[in-house]
This record gives structure tokens, sequence and C-alpha cells, in this order.
């Protein structure tokens, strides 16, 4: 929206990855609409359209592993996957990132050379969406060299591909270092390697993941990754990819070696983040294309063993859109919850200053502070601008929520939260397993603190209480209790 108004990129700051933005701008120039919410249900429209053509680019890397029947169900995988479904409703940068790699990983392994540069224009691209297209790069070049090896004119071949990625991506890079004076890509790779071989002594309780020493990183992304890679193969690739690798691993040839080490490396990211780890299933999203032609690799073979094949593959779609189904019943959205949740980050939005984190429903603080007409929201981006500062960070983003993973008690919260804004508690029935369970919070040990929200008093199946801070009460009784 930033972009849009103002008819430029902002000067002032510039998120990690531009690319969805810069992306979308060029949508929301076309529309003008009184609403804001209509922008988002634009973009929201815009990631599933895009998950949707994502069929294209997948059939055709699978079709250089087996005929078109089979590519079809490798694609019909990816676009009933319930998590990309679910995921392309969220309107942010994934589904556009996944096209682009999809793109750049059937290009590769087309047998027409000349296509293979285009799959380092795409990977640029990718890269610009966001940062994990380094890795997809780094798979894509060591198969450009693979299937090329024999070429004795290769390393020039290469070091032209490797140029065309580095002048899709410059020109991003450069306007980052000028705003932000870091490219925000390779300067994010090696601050996260040195905080890894060095984390800091004092761990600052605002801090959502804190940094972990290497050993410890690696233990618990060895704990995380097969987890979350076991989830994500639940409903549909469960009954595909386990047999795909078997075949995955016979009678090797450079296309099924460039399939591992694409696998490899574009992994990498996801055992990082579960390093940390950053619980979402998300973070395999990416590698969803490959996981389509592994598991058609083992369908050629297989169904070799049925006269009536036809009546298979059709059985097998249905098969795959029962299981997408049933998955989606259980894992979808309570729409009911989610209403009640951004009501009452109106209410948070509304007459408080700063509130505890209770994720995931604290997420909604932010929107609810966006201004309804698009004429309001508009007018925000021609104020005085902050250094870098995002116009919401300085100017909508207003309420503070306090993350509380770090913290073990009430008071810690407290005296924590007084000097950035903390100045309502709020306590719900989610079971959180902390200090502001509402199962064992006691409100009447508490007299510094006074309810004035319940969403009992509105008829809400999600219960909630806010409570207001008395800081004045609350240091007295600390101090008649020293």
């Amino acid at each position: 929206m930033d972009i849009t108004t103002i008819g430029k990129l902002p000067l002032n700051y510039t998120p990690i990855n531009n690319g969805w933005p810069i992306f979308l701008s060029g949508f929301f120039s076309l529309f003008s609409f009184e609403n804001s919410i209509s922008y988002m249900e634009l973009q929201r429209m815009l990631s599933i359209i895009i998950s949707t053509f994502t069929f294209i680019p997948i059939y055709y890397l699978c079709r250089k592993f087996v005929n078109s029947s089979f590519s079809i169900i490798g694609a019909t995988i990816f676009v009933f996957e319930p998590r990309i479904i679910q995921n392309s409703l969220l309107g942010i940068a994934d589904p556009l990132y996944i096209f682009l790699s999809a793109c750049s990983l059937a290009l590769i392994f087309d047998s027409r050379e000349k296509l293979a540069y285009f799959a380092f224009v795409f990977s640029g691209l990718a890269t610009i969406v966001r940062s994990e297209g380094l890795f997809l790069f780094i798979g894509i070049s060591i198969i450009f060299i693979l299937k090329s090896k024999k070429n004795k004119i290769i390393i020039p071949k290469y070091v032209i591909a490797g140029i065309i990625f580095f002048l899709i991506i410059m020109p991003i890079s450069l306007y980052k270092i000028d705003v932000q004076e870091t490219d925000g890509l390779f300067y994010r790779i090696s601050n996260s390697l040195n905080t890894s071989l060095d984390p800091p002594t004092e761990i600052d309780p605002n801090w959502v993941t804190p940094p972990r020493s290497l050993p410890d990183a690696i233990l618990t992304s060895l704990e995380y990754f097969p987890k979350y890679l076991i989830w994500n193969l639940i409903p549909i690739f469960i009954f595909f990819v386990p047999i795909g690798i078997i075949f995955l691993f016979r009678e090797m040839n450079w296309m099924k070696v460039g399939v591992i080490i694409s696998m490899i490396s574009m992994s990498l990211p996801a055992l990082f983040a579960y390093s940390l780890p950053l619980e979402e299933t998300r973070y395999f999203y990416f590698i969803y294309p490959l996981f389509c032609v592994v598991s058609v690799l083992a369908l050629p073979k297989i169904l070799n063993q049925f006269k009536k094949q036809n009546l298979v593959l059709v059985l097998l779609v249905i098969g795959i859109l029962i299981s997408s189904s049933i998955f989606m019943q259980f894992k979808m959205w309570d729409t009911q919850h989610e209403t009640e949740a951004y009501m009452i980050a109106e209410y948070i939005s509304e007459n408080t200053m700063g509130v505890n984190q209770y994720y995931p429903e604290s997420v909604y603080i932010i929107p609810a502070q966006i201004p309804k007409l698009t004429q309001e929201l508009q007018s925000y981006f021609f104020l005085e601008r902050e250094d870098k500062i995002s116009i919401k960070s300085s100017t909508l983003d207003k309420i503070n929520v306090i993350p509380t993973k770090n913290l073990n008690s009430l008071n810690e919260l407290i005296e924590y939260g007084q000097n950035i804004g903390l100045s309502h508690i709020v306590i719900d029935d989610k079971n959180r397993n902390n200090f502001l369970d509402q199962s064992i919070f006691d409100v009447e040990k508490f007299p510094f603190l006074t309810k004035v929200f319940d969403s009992k008093d509105k008829q809400f199946d999600y219960v909630v209480q806010i409570y207001e801070i008395d800081f004045k009460q609350y240091f007295k009784m600390k101090n008649n209790n020293d």
C-alpha cells in the first residue's frame, strides 16, 4: 500500500523480503477500493490464483520423469494438498515463491540448454520474494553442472547463468543496502551463523526465539526437523513419497541425483528454522514440488500391475480429494473463533497501550489497528517518516504486544513490561501452560488488577478476560512485602 500510495519504493525502510509487496503494488494500483479490507481480499485472491496456476510448472516438472497421465497426478497432489490450500488463503508470499521455484526446477531439468538459463531468472525472482531462493540457486547450479559435465565449456556457461541470477537480485540488493545498509540476504545468513557460533550471554525477554549455541541448535533441529517432515507428509504424501524414495535411488541418473541435491539444498532453511525452533509446517511447503516428483516415480510400475490403469488413475484422484477433504475438516479454521478473536483485538487496540502476547489470537491486534477507510489509511503514508522504521511500526502498530515465552511469573511480566508500554493483562481459556493459564489464574491474589473486559458479557465462545494494571498499587504492595 505504501508503494501504491507514494508511487515508488519507500526510502526510509524495507522489509527483509520485498518481492511480494512489489508484486502486489502493481495490482493495488489498478483498483480503487473505498474500504481497506478490499485490498486484503484482493491480496488473498491473488495468492489463491497463483497457487492454482502452480499446477502448470509442477506438471511440466513431473513430465521430465513420467508420462502426462502420471504428471497430472503429481500436479493434482499439489493443488489439493490441504496445507497448500490453507496457506493460499493467507495472502502471504509463500504461493508466489513456490510458483517461481517450481518454474525454475521445471526449466533446469529440461533437456534444452537455453531454457536452463531461464531457470536462473526464476530462481533470482524467487530469491527476491523469499531469501530461501538462494538455496534454490545452489541446487539448480549443481544440476546445471551435472547435466553438462561432459561439455568442455561448462564453466563459461555457468558463469553466464550465475551472472543472470545476480543481475536479477542486484537492483533489490542495492536498494536494501541504500536504505538499510545491508542487502538483507547474505548479511542475514552470516549474522545467523555468527549468532549460533557466538550466542549472547544475556537473553532479552522480548526475543520470541532466543539465540542458541551451535550444539543446542543442532540437537533442536534433529528433534524438530524429522517430526515436522513426517507431519508434512500427512495426509497425501505419506502414501506416495516413501515408495517414491525407493524408486528415486534405483537406476540413478543425473536427473534423480538433481532431485536429491535440490531436496537437500532447499531443506537447509527448514533445518535452520527448526533449530530455533520455529514450530510451523510451512518451511517444508517450498519442497512440495519435489515431493510431487518423488510421489509419481513409483506410479508407472505400480499401475503396470493393473489392467484398467485409467480406472486406477481416476480412483487415485478421488482418493486424493477425499483425504484432503477429511484433513481440511479437522484442520480448517474455526471462523467464529477467529471473528471473536478479531473483535477482542479491536477492543484492545482502542482501549489499551500494551498487552501480553497470547499467540496466535494476538496476531489480530495489528490488523485491528488498520483504518477501515482507504482514504484514512493512505493519509498515514504522507506523514513525516522515521528513518529505518516502517509506517506500520511507527504509526499504525501502536499497541505493544509483550512476549511471555521467556518470562516465568506475572511479577516478571509487569516489571519488564512497565517500561515498554504494558498496561493490561489478557487471560484466556487456551490452556497455555504458564502463569497466564486461565485455569490456574486467581485474580483475587492480585488486587492491583481490575477487570475491564469479559467476553462472556458478549456471549462469545472464546473466553477472555482483560485486566488493567495499577502499577502504583503493585509496587506499593511489593515494597510492603519486601
